[in-house]
C-alpha cells in the first residue's frame, strides 16, 4: 500500500531547523496500525531542493523530536521521499546533516618569524554543528609568506599580515537507495552513488618578529686616527640568549659626538677628529651601545 502526500491536511508541529517547510503532514486517524508495512511518499516541488536530495529524509514526530526512519529514501528524479511505516502518525521531511564549513583554532592565528604552530579545524555541518562524517581529504593553502604543510603547521616566513590562508574539507555520502538524483543539465537528468558535500574556511594570518632583548655592538672599544673608517658589527639576541636573524629588521645607528666620529646607517664610522665619541645601534626598541654599561648607551 502506497499512501502519497501530494494533498492533504497539512499541520504544523514543533519545527526544529533540520525540518523542511511546508512538509509536514498529520496522517490519521491517529493510533492506527496496519498489519504490515505501507510506503509513505512524500513529494516536494522545488528544484532547488534536488541538488540536497540525498540529505533528505522522512521522520516521524516521537516523544517531541523529530525522527529520521531508516528506510527512507529518495525517488530519483520524481522528487520524492519514500519510507515504510506500520501506522498513521505525524510526518515531514528533515534535512540530514552534511558538510557545509569549517572552524579553524586558533582563530586569528599569530605566529612568529621563524617558528611553527599548529592548527586544528574542526567541520562544520549547513547547521553550524559540529559534523561527525569521516573527512574525505582535508587541503590547506594560502600565502606562502605564513606556509602551512598539509598536517595543519603554519610556519612564519615574511612578517606582516593578515595573509589569507584557506582549508577545504571533503566527505563522500553514499546514497542509499543508489543512485541519487542531482537535478539535470541541459535537460538531462543527473545521477549518482555517491555524494560530495565540501566544506572550508578562509582565515588571516600574522606573522611577528620576535622580540629584541639585547644589541651588543663590537668592537666595545677601539682607537682609530683621524680619517680612518671602521666597521661596526652589531648582534641581537631575544631573552633566552638565542641570536636572531637581522633579515627583516631596522638597525639605527647614531653616535654621541658627531665632531669627532660619525656612523653612517651601515655602521662605518670615520674618525673626523681627535675625542671620544660613543657609537650606538638601536633595533625593537632596544639600544646597544660601543662602550659596556649602561650610562655609555645613554
Amino acid at each position: 500500500t502506497r499512501w502519497s502526500t501530494t494533498g492533504g491536511r497539512a499541520r504544523v508541529p514543533p519545527s526544529p531547523t533540520r525540518l523542511v517547510p511546508g512538509t509536514t503532514y498529520e496522517l490519521g486517524p491517529a493510533g492506527t496500525t496496519f498489519a504490515v508495512p505501507v510506503t509513505l511518499e512524500f513529494k516536494y516541488q522545488s528544484a532547488a531542493l534536488d541538488s540536497l536530495q540525498p540529505y533528505y529524509r522522512l521522520a516521524r514526530f516521537t516523544n517531541g523530536a523529530w525522527v529520521p526512519l531508516a528506510s527512507s529514501g529518495s525517488g530519483n528524479a520524481t522528487r520524492t521521499i519514500t519510507a515504510t511505516t506500520t501506522s498513521f502518525s505525524s510526518y515531514g521531511i528533515v534535512q540530514t546533516s552534511y558538510l557545509a564549513s569549517a572552524l579553524v583554532a586558533p582563530s586569528f592565528p599569530q605566529v612568529l618569524l621563524g617558528d611553527a604552530v599548529q592548527l586544528t579545524v574542526t567541520p562544520l555541518d549547513q547547521f553550524g554543528a559540529p559534523f561527525t562524517g569521516t573527512i574525505a581529504r582535508r587541503v590547506w593553502s594560502g600565502s606562502p609568506n605564513a606556509s602551512i604543510n598539509q598536517n595543519g603547521v603554519l610556519t612564519g616566513v615574511i612578517p606582516g599580515g593578515p595573509y589569507l590562508m584557506n582549508v577545504l574539507l571533503t566527505h563522500w555520502d553514499r546514497c542509499d537507495p543508489s543512485p541519487c538524483y542531482l537535478g539535470s543539465v541541459n535537460g538531462q537528468p543527473v545521477y549518482a552513488d555517491s555524494v560530495e558535500s565540501k566544506g572550508g574556511a578562509q582565515f588571516e594570518v600574522f606573522v611577528n618578529l620576535k622580540a629584541v632583548s639585547t644589541v651588543e655592538v663590537a668592537p666595545s672599544t677601539a682607537q682609530l686616527a683621524v680619517g680612518q673608517v671602521r666597521q661596526m658589527l652589531v648582534t641581537l639576541k631575544e631573552a633566552n640568549g638565542n641570536v636572531l636573524d637581522q633579515q627583516f629588521r631596522t638597525i639605527t645607528w647614531s653616535t654621541t659626538n658627531a665632531s669627532v666620529a660619525n656612523v653612517s646607517q651601515s655602521g662605518q664610522v670615520t674618525a673626523v677628529s681627535t675625542g671620544s665619541a660613543t657609537i650606538r645601534a638601536t633595533s625593537g626598541g632596544v639600544t646597544g651601545c660601543s662602550r659596556k654599561g649602561w650610562d655609555a648607551c645613554k
